[in-house]
């Protein structure tokens, strides 16, 4: 079997104009949010909307049976909730450790994000084996809190990022919140 690194694994970062204000989210009414029909699910405070991928997996598109993602809509700029799962075709392991340090290194090279500074830490959830990166980055002068998660099973890779300002409390714990609720069947 071929390993696939996850060159496709796509850190998406819409944050321009970050306001603050995430407390009003916590009382909020949450929307569940689900990949790849209810295989992959997570709860949210806001609809997210589907990411067409079609442009960026053009050229590895003979790997991969399906790819979606969810993320969240540019109007709630001051929090990122980003969701992908991936099905390679059968020849293919997903690695999703180095998908993890690919996708921190791809948000970087697009110049957009700054100053990753990480720690990565194996995590387990529902069977499967995965990474978990927590750290900050630098956007637009303004540091911000992350926690990106990606599992690896069979030819399959989920990956969860959240990301809130740095000193936003309810940020905090809405990022807790949202990867606690994640399911993987």
């Amino acid at each position: 079997m071929k390993n696939y690194i996850g060159a496709i694994v796509l850190v998406v970062l819409m944050l321009a104009g970050c306001k603050g204000g995430n407390e009003s989210y916590l009382d909020k009414k949450w929307e569940p949010v689900s990949l790849n029909n209810g295989q992959v699910s997570i709860e949210s405070p806001f609809t997210m909307k589907t990411k067409d991928v079609s442009k960026e997996i053009a050229s590895v598109k003979q790997y991969i049976k399906t790819f979606e993602m969810k993320i969240s809509p540019e109007s709630y700029n001051n929090f990122l909730i980003l969701l992908s799962a991936v099905e390679y075709v059968d020849q293919i392991t997903a690695d999703y450790k180095n998908a993890a340090d690919n996708a921190v290194k791809s948000a970087e090279k697009e110049g957009k994000m700054s100053n990753f500074v990480y720690t990565t830490a194996d995590v387990t959830l529902d069977g499967k084996e995965g990474v978990e990166q927590t750290g900050t980055f630098k956007f637009g002068g303004k540091v911000f809190n992350f926690k990106q998660r990606l599992y690896g099973y069979k030819n399959k890779m989920v990956q969860i990022l959240v990301a809130s300002p740095e000193k936003d409390a309810a940020g905090a714990t809405i990022m807790e919140r949202v990867l606690k609720s994640l399911s993987i069947k």
